[in-house]
C-alpha cells in the first residue's frame, strides 16, 4: 500500500479546488512549493527517540462539544452606507466538505456551528466591496476568536456582455475569481448588458466567471481595467430530445438539466443544478448553452430512475433518454447503542462514473428513503455532528431496511520533531490507499478529532521533503490513540540550476519524484526556480529519483537516475533546457464546422497534456519538446488521433477532423492455452506503427469481446489483468480489412517458474524479442516489457501467458539496479524451470 505523496502546497490547494471554489484546470503540470531549509536532529537527540510506538490513552477524554466557525467583517474605512456582506464559510479542509453562505453586517460577530473540528475557508464580499479570504481552525470545547476580514472599497470595473451578433446579454450572474476561490458575492447584468463589480487590485488583471442562461460559462481574464470590458459569450450546442419510458411511452414533466464532466466552482455547480427545464406532454424537450462533447444531460422524474446520455464529440444532438422503473432505499440512522438518530444527513453516492449523488435528511425515527433508485452499487454516507461519518455498501434494488450505524469519533495525538518545527501535513488512508483525512499542523504537538474507527495508516509531510509514512495504527471509537514522537530528519539537499541553451537561466517548475518500480514513481517534492533559474528540495532521503523540468519558456526535460544517499547534499549543476515548440490543433464536427469546448489531449513522446478547444475549436500548447507530436480525443469510448512533427521555435499545426473518422467493429473470442474461454480479461488492439489504438473492452463468461477503432492493417491485440505485477501480453494479429480479424485469439502457452534466489531483493525478467516477427516500428514504441518477481530468499514464483522469444532475467537492488543478469531463449509452449544460475539444461 502506497498513498500518493503530497507536499504542503499540494494538499492545501487541492483541497480548495476540492472544495468547488473554482480555478483554471487545463494544465498537466504539478503544482509547486517552494521548500524550506531543514536542518537535521542532532545523532544523540535522534538516538534519544525511538520509533513511534501507537498506545491508547485511556484517561483522555474525547471531547465531544458543539464546533464553531466564528467570523467578524470589518470596514478599512468609514462609509456612509453600510454595506450588507455575503459571508462564505467552506470546510472543513482535507474532508468532505460543506459550503454555508449567510448575510452579515460590519461589526457583527457570526457563529456557524459546523459538522467537526478542522480548518475551514473563510471569506465575505459585497457590491463594491472585497476582502482577502482567511483560514481558520477550530476543535472541540474550544472558543475561537472571530475571523477578522477587512473590508476594502474595490477598484470599480465595467463590462458588457454581448453575444456572436453583438446582442446585449441580460440578467447574466458575474463574479470576480480570486486564484483558486470566487467572490460570494456577484453582480447582474442589466437590459443593455452592462454590469460593474468591484476587484480588489487595480493593478492586477482580474478573471471573471460569467453565467448566463442560454450560454456556455466564460471565464474571461480583463486586462484593462480603464476601458469597458465586452465580453462575447458562445451559445454552445442546442440539444433537443425525447424523454420515454420502458414502453416507448411520452414522460410529461421531466426535468432536464446539463452538467458538464471536471471540476467546477460552487457557483457554476449550483447554476448546472438549477439551470433545468420540463419535458412537455409529447416528452419533447430543448436545452441551451451546453458546453460541446464535455458531459451529460440527466433526466429525472418522481417515479422513475434518473436516466443520462453522455454528450461527445461528434455525438448527436437529439438524444432519447428512456426512463426505468426504480426502486426505493430505505434505512435508518442509528448509534451504537441503536438508538435513533435524528437530524442527520444521508449521501446516496452510486459507483457509476456520472450520475449524481442523492442526499436525504433522517427523520425524528433516525430514518430515511430514498425512490426511483435505479439498479446497481451504491454507497450510503453518514454524517451527524459529533459523531464520526460511516458508509455502507449496497446494491440496488434492496428490500431490507438498511441500518447505518455511527460510532463516537476517534483521535489520533503525536508529536512532529524538526530542528525548526516547520508546518507539515498529516495524511490518514485506510488500507486500500485512499486518504481518509489531511490536516496542517503548525506546531509540534498535533491533534485530529473526528476520525472514523478502523485501521489506518499515517503519513506526515513536511513542507519540501518527501511524505514519510509513519506508522499503522487501530483508531478505537471515543478514545484517542497516542502515536507518539515522529522524529523527521533532514536528509540531503538536491540543487541546480535551470539555463537554456543559449545558457540564460530560466524560471521553472521542478518536480522530483522517487523510484518504487520500474512504473511507479512517489512523489517528493515540488520547486518553482526563481529568475535565476536555481532550485534546491530538502530533507531528500536516501533512494533513486527522476527530476521533471518544466520551464515558462522552453522544453520541459526529465532526468532519470538521481542516487542520493540521504546525508550527502547533491549538486546537479546546470540543466540545459533547449527551445520548445507550439502545436495548435483545429477539431472539426461531422459537419466539418469547428468544436468549441471539446476535450483533447496533445503529446510530444514524454509528456500528454489534456485541454478544451477554444470557441473557434482550437487548442494551442507551447513549450513541446520538437519532434513527434500527437493530438487526440475519445469519440464513443474509442480514441481517434492524428500525428505531426514539431520544429523549435515554430508552430506546428494538426487538424483532428472527425470528417475523416473511419471506425469499424470486431467481434472475437480470447481463449486459454487449453483452447477453454478466458474470461475477466481487459483487451485493447494497437496499431504496430501506432497510428490508431481501439477502444478497451472485457472478455465475458464464455470469453468475447467486441472492439471499435480503425482496426486495419498490422496490429498487436494487449491482454490486461492475466499477471499482478505484468505488463499486458501482447499478441500479433492482422486485419485482413476493416474489422476483418481472427475470429479466437489464444494466449501463449510459454512459462518460466522457479524460486527466489538468495540475498537478492527481486527478479525482472525482460522480454528482448518476439519468436513472432514483429515490426521495428512496434518494438521501438512499446519498448522492453518486462514483469517483477520480489519475495525472500526461496520463495516459490511462476510468471505464465510467455510468448516465445529472447528475454534477459535481471537480479535487483533495492533500488531497480540491476546487480546481475544473462538472457535466455523461450520457444513457444515451452515450460521452463528455473533453479539458479545457471539456467536448467544450458
Amino acid at each position: 500500500m502506497k498513498p500518493l505523496a503530497l507536499t504542503l502546497l499540494f494538499v492545501l490547494v487541492s483541497s480548495v479546488a476540492w472544495l468547488s471554489l473554482g480555478g483554471d484546470t487545463n494544465t498537466a503540470e504539478p503544482i509547486q512549493a517552494e521548500p524550506s531549509p531543514s536542518t537535521p536532529l542532532s545523532a544523540s537527540t535522534a538516538a534519544e527517540l525511538e520509533a513511534p510506538t501507537p498506545v491508547r490513552d485511556a484517561d483522555r477524554e474525547v471531547v465531544h462539544a458543539p464546533v464553531e466557525v466564528a467570523a467578524l467583517v470589518e470596514l478599512d474605512a468609514p462609509t456612509e452606507s453600510v454595506p450588507t456582506f455575503a459571508l462564505v464559510i467552506e470546510g472543513p479542509i482535507g474532508r468532505e466538505a460543506v459550503r454555508r453562505e449567510q448575510q452579515v453586517r460590519p461589526g457583527e460577530v457570526v457563529r456557524q456551528s459546523v459538522d467537526c473540528s478542522g480548518r475551514y475557508f473563510v471569506h465575505a464580499a459585497a457590491p463594491g466591496w472585497t476582502c482577502d479570504p482567511q483560514w481558520v481552525r477550530v476543535r472541540h470545547g474550544e472558543t475561537a476568536a472571530p475571523v477578522r476580514l477587512t473590508a476594502t472599497a474595490g477598484y470599480q470595473l465595467t463590462g458588457r456582455l454581448v453575444d456572436e451578433r453583438g446582442t446585449p446579454v441580460a440578467n447574466a450572474d458575474v463574479r470576480v475569481v480570486y486564484g483558486m476561490s470566487a467572490s460570494p458575492h456577484g453582480t447582474t447584468s442589466d437590459a443593455g448588458g452592462r454590469f460593474q463589480i468591484a476587484v480588489p487590485d487595480a493593478d492586477r488583471p482580474p478573471r471573471l466567471l460569467v453565467l448566463a442562461q442560454g450560454f456556455q460559462p466564460a471565464r474571461p481574464q480583463i486586462d484593462d481595467l480603464d476601458a469597458e470590458a465586452r465580453i462575447e459569450l458562445d451559445r454552445g450546442w442546442t440539444v433537443a430530445g425525447r424523454v420515454l419510458d420502458e414502453d416507448d411511452r411520452p414522460v410529461a414533466d421531466a426535468t432536464l438539466r446539463f452538467e458538464p464532466r471536471g471540476r467546477r466552482s460552487a457557483f457554476e455547480e449550483r447554476w448546472f443544478r438549477t439551470s433545468v427545464v420540463h419535458s412537455n406532454a409529447r416528452g419533447r424537450f430543448e436545452l441551451r448553452g451546453i458546453i460541446p462533447g464535455v458531459g451529460a444531460v440527466f433526466a429525472n422524474h418522481p417515479e422513475y430512475a434518473e436516466a443520462r446520455a453522455s454528450l461527445l464529440p461528434g455525438s448527436a444532438r437529439e438524444l432519447v433518454l428512456r426512463l426505468t422503473s426504480g426502486t426505493a432505499i430505505a434505512g435508518i440512522l442509528v448509534s451504537e447503542e441503536d438508538q435513533p438518530l435524528p437530524h442527520g444527513e444521508v449521501k446516496l453516492v452510486p459507483d457509476a462514473v456520472g450520475v449524481a449523488a442523492r442526499v436525504a435528511n433522517t427523520e425524528a425515527d433516525g430514518g430515511f428513503r430514498f425512490e426511483g433508485v435505479a439498479a446497481g452499487q451504491y454507497r450510503l454516507q453518514g454524517h451527524l455532528p459529533g459523531y464520526a461519518p460511516s458508509v455502507v455498501r449496497i446494491e440496488a434494488p434492496q428490500s431490507e431496511t438498511i441500518a447505518i450505524r455511527l460510532s463516537r469519533p476517534a483521535q489520533l495525538i503525536g508529536e512532529v520533531w524538526t530542528a525548526d518545527v516547520p508546518r507539515y501535513t498529516v495524511d490518514l488512508y485506510d488500507l486500500e490507499g485512499r486518504r481518509l483525512v489531511s490536516e496542517v499542523f503548525e506546531d509540534t504537538y498535533f491533534e485530529m478529532e473526528d476520525l472514523p474507527a478502523g485501521d489506518v495508516s499515517v503519513s506526515v509531510t513536511v513542507e519540501g521533503a518527501p511524505r514519510e509514512e509513519v506508522a499503522i495504527v487501530t483508531l478505537v471509537a471515543g478514545e484517542a490513540t497516542d502515536l507518539g514522537p515522529v522524529v523527521l530528519t533532514g536528509g540531503s539537499q538536491v540543487t541546480g540550476q535551470i539555463v537554456h541553451e543559449s545558457g540564460q537561466p530560466l524560471r521553472a517548475r521542478c518536480h522530483l519524484s522517487r523510484f518504487v518500480s520500474e512504473d511507479d514513481y512517489e512523489r517528493a517534492g515540488n520547486y518553482d526556480a526563481g529568475p535565476d533559474g536555481r532550485f534546491a528540495f530538502s530533507g531528500i532521503r536516501a533512494g533513486r529519483y527522476r527530476l521533471i523540468v518544466a520551464p515558462s519558456d522552453a522544453a520541459n526535460r526529465t532526468v532519470d537516475d538521481i542516487r542520493v544517499d540521504g546525508t550527502t547534499d547533491l549538486d546537479l549543476g546546470l540543466l540545459e533546457v533547449a527551445s520548445g515548440a507550439t502545436l495548435e490543433v483545429l477539431v472539426l464536427g461531422r459537419d466539418g464546422e469547428p468544436l468549441a469546448g471539446t476535450s483533447l489531449t496533445v503529446g510530444d513522446g514524454k509528456g500528454a497534456y489534456s485541454g478544451r478547444t477554444d470557441a473557434s475549436g482550437r487548442f494551442r500548447r507551447s513549450n513541446l519538446r520538437p519532434g513527434y507530436c500527437s493530438a487526440g480525443l475519445l469519440v464513443d469510448r474509442t480514441p481517434y488521433s492524428v500525428r505531426g512533427t514539431t520544429r523549435a521555435g515554430a508552430t506546428t499545426e494538426l487538424i483532428l477532423s472527425l470528417q475523416d473518422l473511419r471506425h469499424s467493429t470486431w467481434n472475437a473470442r480470447l481463449l486459454d492455452p487449453g483452447g477453454r474461454p478466458h474470461a475477466g480479461c481487459s483487451v485493447v488492439a494497437v496499431a504496430e506503427d501506432g497510428t490508431w489504438r481501439s477502444c478497451d473492452a472485457r472478455t465475458d463468461a464464455d470469453g468475447r469481446f467486441s472492439l471499435r477503432g480503425r482496426l486495419e492493417g498490422s496490429a498487436v491485440l494487449e491482454v490486461w489483468g492475466l499477471r499482478n505485477g505484468f505488463p499486458p501480453v501482447s499478441l500479433l494479429i492482422a486485419f485482413g480489412g476493416p474489422g476483418e480479424g481472427p475470429a479466437e485469439v489464444q494466449l501463449p502457452s510459454s512459462s518460466l517458474s522457479g524460486a527466489v534466489p538468495d540475498e537478492r531483493s527481486a527478479l525482472r525478467l525482460v522480454q528482448l524479442d518476439w519468436a513472432q516477427p514483429a515490426s521495428a516500428s512496434y518494438r521501438r514504441r512499446r519498448g522492453e516489457r518486462f514483469a517483477s518477481v520480489s519475495g525472500a530468499a526461496g520463495d516459490a514464483f511462476e510468471l505464465p501467458f510467455l510468448v516465445g522469444g529472447r528475454y534477459r532475467l535481471e537480479w535487483l537492488d533495492d533500488e531497480g539496479g540491476v546487480l546481475d543478469a544473462f538472457e535466455l531463449e523461450l520457444a513457444e509452449g515451452e515450460a521452463r524451470k528455473w533453479n539458479g544460475p545457471p539456467l536448467a539444461g544450458e
